[in-house]
Formats: structure tokens, C-alpha cells, sequence
């Protein structure tokens, strides 16, 4: 595994044995229960996990086939045993992290950074940034020095300034208004037991996390329910697991990227201080006394001001039967139904700069301390919601024989998925929390841009979107064992779906893999006492990868009549045009390895060395502007 990097969402980074792709999805398919998972693995409660297995080698992972490129992660949760007691579990774990410190990273010295700015400023180096389109953000130094250049503040003020720069380091606030310590709370209650036929584990969980960044929280609460029950002399167990998930994060905490390194902002008083921010300072001196709203940025005061929050509800639900047919042989059914909901809202308060800056941009200053506001004032809200739900559906017959020095076991199956989504989201202007009221806006007329003087509309962001996505599966895998220390192992698998290959032949993919195994332990000859097991491994096969972004057929985002300045119709963008040749990715995977175990299991360890080659991968490639789009996935 790799270790989840700060810039990526909770269990984005994970990777197995590095990427295998180049465009598709790179996270390891995760198996839950025996079928996939479809929601983020973070919404997980580890309370509720007995066992995690990770396959990393095409032996391993065949079962899964086309999902299983990029390794398997499976999870085995809880179930209770039948005859036994109620047993009740209580676990609570608390966990305190020191504050983030802003220092910790090495960086040039502020008194060596404020040099640097000067000597680049006489070389030259901003110049086209000075009055490039847009007005963009200069500097505070760069802009006392443009200002001294142009006799707006004399050798002495300049001085001051420097000097003033040189003692002040923002990290300073950073560290002492901005970050605290993390805390973050873990509670379970585990109930579980069972009679002769019947067996249950419940589990509920909480969890309160408070990040390190000031107003970045989150909560999860899970509860679930593993069932089984057994009759016809054993032969017959049906069971049923439900599992119920809602998960709440809160983020008030302000965007400090592109900060000054030498800026208070924070005051004597505890007041929040004003920074440069998007705009020059010589734009904003330009419009002093025009009546447009204060455009300045205020890290301090932002903090808390407009939390995004993020709802999530998730249900699961999985019945399964097995059968046992006749000695030797049995029947697996396995059906899972999940659906899950997201809600994100934002209030962006009447005071907040992200409100203030877009209620700036669209003003007309009719005269000077006049202004007509085409974004009315007030808090801009933006807003969002999304569905998913699957059908996953598997079926699985096993064998197993033992006849002397020969051991066989095998299994075949199919498999069904259908997963479907679909998500909108929108913005209200001068919204009111209190009434839930908000104002109309002009969507379709150009209004001159107060920060480029060129006319553009103004944004009113909506959205609709939904996916489709269906795959078929047939699978089989044959393992044979000759005196319990030689094995053979064979799978093959096909799999179809709806996004590749206009020809039905296009749209499968046939996988395969072959193993060795060999238990030298065992061997007569091998009398090393302080070996207690030894085993060496040999696997070739392929696994599969899909990218549900990239199909064979056209695909395009419709817009309404009102983003068309030219004929007021609605249209349709092209994002990928047709690839009727376009096929999964697939993964070829050379794997060698040993497993040991010393001193009566006092020392366990393994060595693998692997090789893994992607073939058919997903590529960017450039196209003709003639051609009506910009590149295309191949």
C-alpha cells in the first residue's frame, strides 16, 4: 500500500504494486462479503472487519477478473457463531495528533525571500504581469515597489515596508490561528451469538474526527446486521447482512494557497487583516470610492464563515444461500442491492469573499459612489446532490474430491452488475438562510467584467448527469494437489459490458492465469528443524482493467439554448467521438515468491519478485482542429 498522500481524498492514493494504467481507474477493486463494494472504502467501519485479504497476483485475483488489474482488496466482516452465548464487545479509541506545523517544511528564510523578490523585481521579471489581462494578484512587495517606481511612495516608505516584511513571517499566524491539534474519536458496540440453527452479529459504530485545519470535522455513524440461518440437517444456509451508513464532513477551513510568506493576518487585537488576493493592488486603489463592495481578502475572518457540508447515506443489503448438493459438491447464491446518496451545500455568506468578489465582478459603476449591481447582494448558495444504486448478482458451484495422494477443487460461476447514477446541481443568488428565499439573475445577457473590461455572463452553474454502467461475467477455476505439497492451479474468466466494442465480439474479454506451487517443507529430504514451513510459487496470467469514462460510442455533454452566443439553441459537445475498435485494458502479471515460517511461527515472512505489463492501455491522443475535437481516448 501507499500511504494516503494530503492532497487526495481518504483512500484515493491507495495503490497495489504501483499503477498498471494510464487513464482508467487506478484504485484496487474492493470485495466485501465476496461481492464488490461500490462505495468508498473510508465508509467502512473497521469495528466491523474480521479478516482483509489482499490478492496482488493474477492466480489471486482471477476470480475477479476484468475489475482486478489493479489488485483485490477483500474484506470478510463479522458474523456470529451458531451455539454460543451472547458475547458484548465495547471499543473505544481515542486519538490526539499534534497540530500541523507550518515550519516543519523547509523553506527559503523570509529576509532571503524579500531579496530575492527585489532582485527579480529590478531584473525585470514582472513586468508582463503588470498589466496582463485580468489584473492578476502582484506581490505586496512587488506592488510597494511598482508604486515607488511610479512616485507614489517615496525611498523612505519603501524602506519601511521592507524592513517591516523582513520581521514578519505568516507562518507565525498560521500556526497559532489556523491549526490545533486533531482529535478523533472511535466508539463500537459489538453484540453477536447464535443458537443451533441461528447465529447473529450486530454492530454499531461512531465516529467524531476534528482534523487538524480549524472548522474540518467529520462524523460517521454505521450499524449492522449479519444473520444466518441453517435447516434440512445443514445442508441448507441462507443469510442476510444489512448495513446502514451516514457519514457527515464539515470544511469552513479557508483557501490559503498563494498567501504573501511575509503578511500578518491576524491584528494586535485578534482583528482579521486584509491580503492581497486575485486582484492588484492597483486595480482596487482604481475603484476606491466607487460604492463596489470591500475586495479585499481576509484569511482570518473567512475561517468558519461558509462551511461546505457533505452528507452521505449509504444502505447495503446482501442475502446469500448456500447448498450443499452432495458430498463434495455445492451451490453459492450471493445478491447485493446498494444505494447510496450525497448532499453538499455551501452558504456562501453576504460577507464572504467569494461572494464579494463575484458581486464585484459583474458591478456597473454608473457614477462615482453609484453602482448597479447585476449580481444582487447577499450570500451566494451552491449546491449539489447525487444517487447511485446497484444489482450484483453471483452464482457459484463448487467441487472438491480427495482420492488418495490427489486432492481437486473447483468451481464455476457468473456474475451480473448493474450500476446506475445520476447527480444535478445548481446556484441561488442572494439567498436568505432565514426565508430559503434568493433573487433572479440574467443568465443570458454579457455584462462588462469589472477585472478585464471585456463582457462575459454571468455563471449560473447547473447541472444533470446520470451513468449506466453493466457488465456479465462467467469464471472458473480448477486447483489440483498431489500429496499436499504439489499443487496446480488454472482459472479462466470472461467478461462483457456495455461500454467497449460496438461488435459483441469487442465487448469481451477473455483472462487467464496458470500457478505453481511446491511445499519444500514437507519434502522427506528437508530436516532443518528450525524450518517449520517453506513454499515456493510461480503465477502467469492477465487480469483486466475498465475506465467507465471511455466507451466505444460518441459520447457529449448537452448545453442549453442560453450558453449559445450565436444562435441561442441548445447544443451538444462533443467529449469522445466513436471508437468501435476499442477494447479492455488488460494486465499481464509474472509473479515468483516464497513463504516461511521459522522457529515454531516465531518468524514469518515472504519474498516476491513480480513483473506487470498493461496491454491495450487507454491513450490521450492529439487530433486536427479540423476535426471538431481537441483529442481523443484511444
Amino acid at each position: 500500500f501507499n500511504r494516503d498522500r494530503p492532497d487526495k481524498e481518504l483512500g484515493e492514493s491507495i495503490s497495489i504494486r504501483g499503477n498498471s494504467t494510464l487513464l482508467a481507474d487506478r484504485k484496487p477493486l474492493i470485495v466485501v462479503d465476496n461481492l464488490a463494494y461500490d462505495g468508498p472504502i473510508e465508509n467502512l467501519n473497521p469495528n466491523d472487519v474480521e479478516s482483509i485479504t489482499v490478492l496482488k497476483d493474477a492466480a489471486a485475483a482471477s476470480i475477479w477478473g476484468a475489475r482486478a488489474g489493479n489488485g483485490v482488496i477483500v474484506i470478510k466482516t463479522k458474523s456470529g457463531k451458531f451455539d454460543q452465548p451472547m458475547r458484548i464487545q465495547w471499543n473505544s479509541n481515542l486519538t490526539w495528533q499534534d497540530a500541523f506545523d507550518p515550519f516543519y517544511k523547509p523553506l527559503m528564510n523570509i529576509s532571503s525571500f524579500v531579496d530575492k523578490e527585489i532582485e527579480l523585481f529590478e531584473a525585470g521579471i514582472y513586468g508582463s504581469r503588470e498589466g496582463a489581462y485580468g489584473n492578476p494578484k502582484l506581490s505586496a512587495l512587488v506592488e510597494d515597489q511598482i508604486a515607488h517606481r511610479d512616485g507614489l511612495i517615496t525611498q523612505d516608505q519603501l524602506n519601511a515596508a521592507i524592513q517591516t516584511y523582513r520581521n514578519t513571517d505568516t507562518r507565525s499566524d498560521l500556526a497559532k490561528y489556523f491549526y490545533r491539534p486533531a482529535l478523533r474519536q472511535q466508539y463500537s458496540l459489538q453484540l453477536n451469538g447464535g443458537t443451533k440453527n441461528y447465529s447473529y452479529a450486530m454492530g454499531m459504530g461512531w465516529d467524531d474526527n476534528k482534523e487538524t485545519q480549524q472548522g474540518l470535522d467529520q462524523q460517521r455513524i454505521t450499524v449492522s446486521l449479519q444473520q444466518n440461518w441453517k435447516a434440512w440437517d445443514d445442508r441448507l444456509e441462507f443469510g442476510l447482512g444489512t448495513y446502514l451508513i451516514q457519514t457527515k464532513g464539515v470544511n469552513s477551513f479557508p483557501t490559503l494557497d498563494g498567501l504573501d510568506p511575509y503578511i500578518p493576518l491576524v491584528g494586535p487585537q485578534g482583528e482579521a487583516l486584509p491580503v492581497l488576493w486575485k486582484n492588484s493592488a492597483r486595480l482596487k486603489q482604481e475603484l476606491e470610492g466607487t460604492g463596489i463592495l470591500d475586495w479585499d481578502y481576509y484569511p482570518y475572518a473567512e475561517l468558519g464563515q461558509s462551511p461546505s457540508i457533505n452528507r452521505q447515506n449509504e444502505i447495503r443489503v446482501n442475502p446469500r444461500i448456500k447448498l450443499n448438493l452432495v458430498k463434495g459438491l455445492s451451490f453459492n447464491s450471493n445478491y447485493q442491492f446498494w444505494t447510496g446518496t450525497g448532499f453538499s451545500d455551501q452558504i456562501n455568506s453576504s460577507g464572504s469573499f467569494y461572494s464579494r468578489d463575484l458581486i464585484n465582478q459583474y458591478t456597473e459603476i454608473s457614477s462615482p459612489g453609484s453602482v448597479i449591481n447585476r449580481v444582487p447582494l447577499g450570500s451566494v448558495y451552491n449546491f449539489s446532490d447525487s444517487r447511485s444504486f446497484s444489482h450484483n448478482w453471483r452464482n457459484q458451484l463448487n467441487y472438491s474430491l480427495v482420492i488418495g495422494n490427489h486432492e481437486i477443487n473447483a468451481l464455476i460461476g457468473n456474475e451480473i452488475k448493474d450500476f446506475q447514477t445520476e447527480g444535478k446541481s445548481g446556484r441561488a443568488y442572494g439567498y436568505e438562510e432565514e426565508t430559503g428565499l434568493s433573487q433572479q439573475i440574467d443568465p443570458i445577457s454579457y455584462y462588462p467584467d469589472l477585472t478585464t473590461g471585456y463582457t462575459s455572463r454571468i455563471p449560473l452553474p447547473q447541472t444533470f448527469n446520470g451513468a449506466i454502467n453493466r457488465y456479465v461475467s462467467y469464471f472458473s477455476n480448477l486447483g489440483y494437489t498431489f500429496k499436499e505439497k504439489y499443487l496446480l492451479t488454472g482459472s479462466a474468466r470472461l467478461d462483457a459490458s456495455n461500454l467497449y466494442g460496438v461488435s459483441t465480439n469487442k465487448r469481451t474479454v477473455p483472462l487467464w492465469s496458470a500457478g505453481l506451487g511446491w511445499l519444500v517443507s514437507d519434502e522427506s529430504w528437508m530436516d532443518w528443524k528450525a524450518l517449520d514451513y517453506l513454499k515456493l510459487k510461480l503465477s502467469y496470467g492477465f487480469n483486466g482493467n475498465t475506465n467507465p469514462a471511455s466507451t466505444a460510442f460518441t459520447t457529449g455533454s448537452y448545453f442549453s439554448g442560453s450558453s449559445n452566443r450565436w444562435v441561442g439553441l441548445p447544443w451538444l459537445s462533443i467529449i469522445n467521438p466513436p471508437n468501435p475498435s476499442l477494447r479492455w485494458e488488460k494486465i499481464k502479471i509474472i509473479n515468483f515468491g516464497t513463504e516461511f515460517e521459522l522457529y515454531r511461527g516465531k518468524l514469518k515472512g515472504g519474498l516476491e519478485i513480480y513483473t506487470k505489463d498493461g496491454i491495450d492501455l487507454f491513450g490521450s491522443q492529439p487530433m486536427y482542429p479540423s476535426s471538431g475535437v481537441g483529442s481523443v481516448v484511444r
